[in-house]
């Protein structure tokens, strides 16, 4: 699987836990690894102790029976000789054991070879003291104490010096298991500060790795967030990774594409409202110029009105004169139809056919609206 496709979380838990099982996982193989050497190099030490102890043991024994087989060697009492013969005796069987222990705990060639130089050194002795029991038995006690002297002790300190040396080997190889109990643990140290250093190593490459995986990612959306906020749409972002930051850049990819579907639709709209705003524009100097024709039409019709409305009042003093004539006319007819009473019988048929041409060609002389009175019934003009 790979990194890129792992979510975020993951990795960044991945990171911290496997870091901590990491170390915790190299501390316990580690501290496993020197506690088993440690157990182990102790093993070393009580057996090399034990062979030491064993070796010290053995020549003790090895002294005390030698003084055993000395002083029964040279006493001239019965008893004690025969004491010392047997306790002489069991210390040699006991130096046998010891010896034959000290042997089965031997491990390197250079103990092997000091014990076989030991053993030879006691074959030497063991010969002396053969010679002075055989002088004992014999009865011969100057000549046992002769052997005793002159070849059983020589033996003997050439005996005891190469258990001396032995155990001298056993302590040298005793402290050089120390010092290599040291040395591997220094090492063991030594190990683990590599092992830790390799480990911290190999953590911050990972966590450069994840890092980077993290990081990279993020400035491209931010370099997509301020290209868009610049007001640049045309660019266009791929990425093939599947956790949440591939996420995030598809999303502000989609986002830009539809931003750019968006403002190509605004820019439609804003061509289609700038189109009529300039057919809006053109009705409205028509208008204009139709509104000027109109207040100069109104204008006309204005100075038209105040002509006609100098005719209207024209034309009623006009109306009111003939209306006084009228009355005038009427009242002088009156005075003339009293006045002419005595006539009026011989005058009877005559007088009003004279009366309608005489009114007729009076009629010329009048307004309209007061010829309209004679065909509503009155003297005055027709309401």
């Amino acid at each position: 699987m790979r990194l890129n496709n792992l979510p975020v979380a993951f990795k960044l838990w991945g990171v911290v836990l496997g870091s901590m099982a990491s170390m915790l996982t190299l501390a316990v193989i580690l501290t496993v690894l020197a506690e088993q050497r440690a157990i182990a190099i102790n093993e070393k030490t009580l057996q090399a102790d034990q062979r030491i102890a064993t070796t010290m043991r053995w020549k003790a024994l090895t002294e005390l029976t030698v003084e055993r087989i000395v002083v029964s060697a040279m006493s001239s009492e019965a008893p004690l000789v025969k004491e010392m013969s047997q306790l002489s005796s069991q210390g040699v069987a006991g130096v046998n054991d010891l010896q034959k222990q000290v042997e089965a705990l031997a491990e390197t060639e250079q103990e092997k070879a000091q014990l076989a130089k030991v053993g030879a050194n006691r074959t030497v002795a063991l010969a002396a003291v053969a010679k002075i029991n055989q002088a004992r038995e014999s009865g011969d006690v100057v000549q046992a104490m002769d052997v005793a002297i002159n070849q059983l002790r020589p033996s003997v300190a050439v005996y005891a010096k190469s258990q001396d040396e032995l155990l001298q080997l056993q302590e040298r190889m005793r402290n050089a298991m120390r010092d290599e109990a040291t040395v591997q643990r220094q090492q063991s140290y030594w190990w683990l500060g590599a092992v830790s250093l390799l480990m911290v190593a190999v953590g911050l490459a990972l966590a450069g790795l994840i890092v980077r995986s993290i990081t990279r990612p993020l400035d491209r959306a931010v370099n997509l967030a301020d290209t868009i906020a610049s007001g640049d749409l045309t660019v266009d972002v791929h990425d093939d990774r599947k956790d949440e930051l591939g996420h995030l850049l598809r999303s502000l990819n989609a986002m830009t594409h539809k931003l750019r579907t968006v403002v190509g639709e605004v820019r439609s709209g804003v061509e289609s409202v700038s189109s009529a705003a300039s057919q809006i524009a053109t009705g409205n100097h028509d208008l204009s110029a139709r509104t000027e024709q109109t207040a100069a039409n109104l204008e006309e019709t204005a100075a038209s009105l105040e002509e006609l409305t100098a005719t209207v009042t024209q034309s009623a003093d006009t109306s009111r004169q003939a209306n006084q004539l009228a009355a005038t006319a009427v009242q002088a007819a009156e005075r003339g139809g009293a006045a002419g009473g005595a006539e009026h019988g011989a005058d009877q048929q005559l007088q009003p056919q004279d009366q309608r041409h005489h009114w007729r060609d009076r009629r010329h002389c009048l307004p309209d609206q007061y010829l309209g009175a004679e065909r509503c019934g009155g003297s005055g003009p027709c309401r």
